[in-house]
This record gives C-alpha cells, structure tokens and sequence, in this order.
C-alpha cells in the first residue's frame, strides 16, 4: 500500500510542476532563425522564468538560449509542435 501512495504522490508532484511550468510563459514568441554566438552546444536555459527582464528561453541553431521575444502571441507554436514529436 506504501508504494501505491508514494506513486500517486509523485504522480500529483509531477502534475504541480508541470502546471507551474506553462504559467511562466512569458509574452511575444521565438524569432524564426536564431544564431548562437557561443562555441559548444549547450542550453542556457530552460524556461522563459529562468530568462532576465522580457528575454524568452528560445531554442538556436546550437542549444537554448535567452533573447528579445518578437511581439505576439503568447507561446511559440512551433516550439510546442517540435515538443510533441
């Protein structure tokens, strides 16, 4: 029985992060073609929250990177598309 309740816990854990991960989503959308200017491929970010000031968490020809948003909507469709694949 413990381990049913430690899983349904998690389970909830999960369900709350997740949750509070799409709240932080911050105005404007991803520029279509962004340039990395770093030399090794790495994310420096993950989220818009992790970003200072209006900078979005966008992904660049080499990693996630924080950069100006272009005003619109609200989250990037086609970072969302490429998400579900």
């Amino acid at each position: 029985m413990n381990n049913k309740l430690t899983f349904y816990l998690v389970l909830v854990g999960l369900l709350v992060i997740s949750l509070e991960a799409k709240n932080n989503v911050k105005d404007g959308s991803c520029p279509l073609d962004i340039k990395s200017n770093y030399a090794g491929c790495t994310d420096f970010c993950l989220t818009d929250d992790q970003c200072p000031g209006n900078l979005k968490c966008c992904a660049s020809d080499c990693g996630k990177v924080c950069v100006a948003a272009v005003p619109g909507v609200k989250t990037n469709k086609r970072k969302q598309k490429k998400n579900k694949v």
